[in-house]
């Protein structure tokens, strides 16, 4: 514990800007846009395979756009992408309203098609974050650097989701309208763009350094060639996302529609899950410490995926409450670990094609649960989507232990 708050306090001054910046930006994004994007659409009166399919959408745009942004790092400097990101992202964000304009097959189209440059534009931010983060610390402050960046993402998630679930009641109350219409949720989809906007800029103060490499840090490889590299963690990455991806995409959904929960509970609730995340994340080094990163990144996942059977087999907001908050947890140790094994395995002319992977295999897993998903809980109902995703990440958890734990150990 005293090498860990140690390594903090050597933290440099760009790394404490961009660790802040991150949870300016999770939250506007993590929490007021993703909570109240899909119950936006609830009350434009769309059901859950269109909400469905609009967050596929998403992800397919995340998925598609994830590698060929880092295909091209070797000819960006990795800041400007992520300024950009920012920046297309506050714009789209803040027109994605003007859909309510239009009628019949032409808002769904705008608004589809607005969400998934919207996940675009952030995928770009979140492909070059972890390898520009990279260059910001030394190794021996790594695990340290991604854990305290992570409890920041999760607190900044938590403020946002109660910022969240406060402000469509506070617009309806000042406008006059109903929480039940459209309108205090465009404003506060809003609030969210102007939000990123002011993260855009921030970033652009964010003075970017190289940080010095170990000698051998660049001889533990997962994958002796790119082609390999990236399917590997692609589909290792995509089954472990799974869980955590289900329960992003639909938990708000089911606590509405099938438990009755209002928005201001289902944004407290996403809130302390967010919350509990956060001293996870502090955890991390700790345990990674005595078991080693990949082992924490598998016990995680597989604990996680467990958690979500209360979710499904237990139709209570009690029990669907415990089990998110558990998985929240595990969420909060398995992000960072997963982050410094990642970027750690591979040699930095690599880390923005692994990360890329990673992104875009959260992108295919969002699309395959968003598409199918809507139309699986349609036909079956929530539990059975619950329980296929928890079963889908335990077969991850194989997956990534006899492949690239095996293989980082023996590179070692």
């Amino acid at each position: 514990m005293v090498q860990y708050l140690a390594a903090v306090r050597r933290f440099n001054q760009p790394t404490v800007h961009f660790v802040l910046v991150c949870m300016l930006h999770s939250l506007a994004f993590n929490g007021i846009y993703t909570l109240l994007v899909n119950l936006y659409l609830l009350r434009l009166g769309y059901g859950p395979a269109v909400i469905g399919v609009f967050n596929g959408a998403a992800n397919v745009a995340a998925a598609a756009s994830a590698l060929p942004a880092a295909l091209l790092a070797g000819r960006w400097h990795l800041k400007a992408p992520m300024v950009s990101g920012l920046s297309c992202s506050a714009l789209l964000i803040a027109i994605l309203p003007v859909g309510e304009l239009l009628a019949g097959a032409a808002q769904v189209g705008w608004l589809i098609a607005v969400g998934a440059l919207v996940s675009l534009a952030v995928s770009v931010w979140f492909v070059y974050g972890n390898p520009f983060m990279m260059t910001l610390v030394g190794e021996r402050q790594r695990s340290q650097a991604f854990s305290v960046r992570w409890a920041l993402l999760a607190l900044g998630g938590f403020a946002g989701n109660l910022i969240g679930g406060w402000l469509p009641p506070m617009y309806a109350a000042v406008t006059g309208s109903s929480v039940g219409s459209p309108d205090p949720f465009r404003y506060a989809l809003w609030t969210s763009a102007a939000l990123v906007a002011i993260v855009s800029i921030w970033m652009t103060r964010v003075s970017a350094q190289r940080a010095p490499e170990a000698a051998g840090q660049s001889l533990t490889r997962i994958g002796a060639g790119a082609a390999s590299l990236v399917a590997l963690v692609l589909f290792t990455s995509l089954l472990l996302q799974v869980a955590f991806t289900a329960t992003k995409i639909f938990f708000n959904v089911y606590m509405e529609t099938d438990l009755g929960a209002d928005t201001v509970l289902i944004g407290s609730l996403i809130g302390a899950g967010w919350l509990i995340a956060a001293p996870a994340s502090l955890v991390m080094p700790l345990v990674a410490a005595k078991l080693g990163h990949g082992r924490t990144v598998a016990f995680a996942a597989m604990i996680g995926s467990f958690m979500l059977l209360p979710v499904a087999l237990i139709p209570r907001i009690a029990a669907a409450g415990a089990g998110f908050l558990s998985m929240s947890f595990t969420i909060g140790i398995f992000w960072p670990a997963y982050q410094v094994f990642s970027m750690s395995v591979v040699r930095p002319d690599r880390r923005p094609l692994v990360y890329g992977s990673i992104v875009g295999a959260g992108g295919l897993a969002g699309t395959l649960l968003g598409a199918g998903g809507g139309y699986l809980i349609a036909a079956a109902g929530f539990r059975e989507f619950f329980l296929l995703s928890s079963a889908l990440t335990l077969a991850g958890v194989g997956v990534f232990w006899l492949t690239m734990v095996k293989q980082a150990r023996r590179a070692e």
